[in-house]
């Protein structure tokens, strides 16, 4: 994971906030932690919300000169970074490393933002894909623009070109 190095061996860097979505990621983290400067925090945030007090509470202890690496799947460090950017933080001082290969043709978790009622609908599904919305029932197109403010690929109506 050389893409954290610039942040790892920075000594003007106060402390690295190493955030991931799984204990499964445990020997990743390890390798950052042992190659890191600073002094280093840990957050582990699961799929299923926990942790995200511990998240909360470490956001609100960053100060200037904090920096931040999210480890995990694509789905989860999006909505991790977007929460960290919310807190405050700018892109330069986070680093988002996806424990998936970048291919969005393959069928995976993903978040997808609704174009027509703004609800986010997480489902598995490729990129040109479909899913129904959660919030208005629309079939989307599951279109390759990514909203890192809202951690999702942008969908739309399928059907949106055939309407009169």
């Amino acid at each position: 994971m050389a893409g954290a190095d610039p942040v790892l061996t920075d000594a003007s860097v106060r402390c690295v906030l190493i955030v991931t979505d799984s204990t499964d990621r445990d020997e990743v983290v390890r390798d950052l932690v042992t190659r890191s400067v600073p002094v280093t925090r840990v957050v582990v945030v699961h799929q299923n919300g926990a942790a995200a007090d511990e998240l909360g509470a470490a956001l609100a202890d960053a100060r200037v000169g904090w920096r931040f690496v999210v480890v995990g799947a694509e789905a989860s460090v999006g909505r991790i970074r977007s929460r960290i950017v919310d807190a405050g933080a700018i892109d330069a001082e986070i680093v988002v490393l996806s424990t998936e290969e970048p291919d969005v043709r393959s069928m995976r978790r993903r978040d997808v933002f609704c174009g027509h009622c703004h609800v986010v609908t997480g489902a598995t599904t490729a990129v040109d894909g479909t899913v129904d919305c959660s919030g208005c029932g629309s079939n989307l197109t599951v279109y390759y623009h990514y909203s890192r403010r809202h951690a999702a690929f942008l969908g739309f109506r399928a059907d949106a070109e055939d309407l009169p």
